[in-house]
């Protein structure tokens, strides 16, 4: 990827970002939602808009990381891939089930409860969950480290 690719990446996820967020409620009639629907709709096309800025500079980041020769980073990215590469299969079965069952379905459960339950606000148990499920990964790749670290100082 050059630097031009970036930049050109960069200005079309922002001009995404604008369109999505600032004319959801347009873009909502125009994909002929239901009537019903428009005002959900609309906070879908929303989220959708904010989370393409991630999903942009997560690809630039790692092919930056990448064109400089470092192709671990943009793994630890991906934790999940990095830890089945590594023989840790039980971790990334443990980290799913918690994050599935102590924190997505409680908090899902726990939204479709409260007085104003929407989809959007159950919806919101899928990314805080991944938030979960990532600071559970960061834990344990530190765990690693130190103990790799201290496994070698002993030899």
């Amino acid at each position: 990827m050059t630097y031009g690719a970036a930049v050109v990446f960069t200005i079309l996820a922002a001009v995404l970002f604008v369109l999505l967020v600032g004319f959801a409620r347009p873009i909502a009639v125009l994909m002929q939602a239901p009537e019903e629907a428009v005002s959900l709709t609309t906070s879908y096309v929303r989220i959708c808009g904010c989370g393409i800025l991630f999903i942009v500079a997560y690809n630039l980041l790692s092919a930056v990381f990448r064109g400089l020769g470092d192709s671990r980073s943009p793994l630890l990215f991906s934790m999940v891939g990095y830890f089945n590469g590594n023989n840790k299969t039980l971790w990334v079965m443990i980290q799913g089930l918690v994050q599935t069952l102590l924190v997505r379905l409680p908090l899902a459960f726990y939204m479709s409860m409260q007085p104003n339950a929407s989809l959007t606000k159950i919806g919101l148990s899928a990314p805080a969950a991944t938030v979960v499920g990532i600071l559970l990964n960061i834990m344990f790749y530190i765990y690693i480290n130190r103990k790799n670290a201290e496994e070698r100082r002993v030899r």
